[in-house]
């Protein structure tokens, strides 16, 4: 770690918890008051800012959970009209645990090879081609 990353990380790691409990208050929000599009864009825009955020301090790993995530939240904000899967849901539900579970990664500054050389290649893959559903198209 360079000497701004050195002072970056501390930043990067409070906001990374921040906006993950904040994704947690919005999924809370979501299964008390109903699904609509304005959970799924505020849950994509957290997701999306912490994808920014990693690219600050060259966390590639988080970056790219960060992004798939946001992805997903926008995909389904597309399919609300059609209505939403349990599947679906469970696996956004699936995501944000993960991401909450980065945090004691983070914490310890570990390299993470457990999410890039395991997790992501698996998430990429099930997004890519969920069964009964293509989260590729918007339809």
């Amino acid at each position: 770690m360079n000497s701004n990353d050195q002072y970056l990380w501390p930043l990067f790691k409070a906001e990374y918890i921040s906006r993950i409990a904040h994704i947690r208050e919005i999924l809370n929000e979501c299964y008390g008051q109903g699904f609509s599009r304005i959970y799924f864009d505020r849950i994509h825009q957290e997701f999306d800012s912490i994808n920014g955020a990693s690219r600050v301090v060259h966390r590639e790993d988080i970056g790219e959970l960060a992004r798939l995530s946001a992805s997903y939240a926008r995909h389904l904000r597309i399919q609300l009209p059609n209505g939403l899967d349990d599947s679906q849901l469970v696996l956004l539900e699936a995501l944000i645990v993960l991401a909450e579970k980065v945090i004691p990664l983070i914490n310890m500054e570990s390299d993470f090879y457990c999410l890039k050389e395991s997790l992501l290649p698996q998430i990429r893959n099930m997004l890519a081609s969920p069964p009964d559903r293509d989260v590729t198209s918007n339809g």
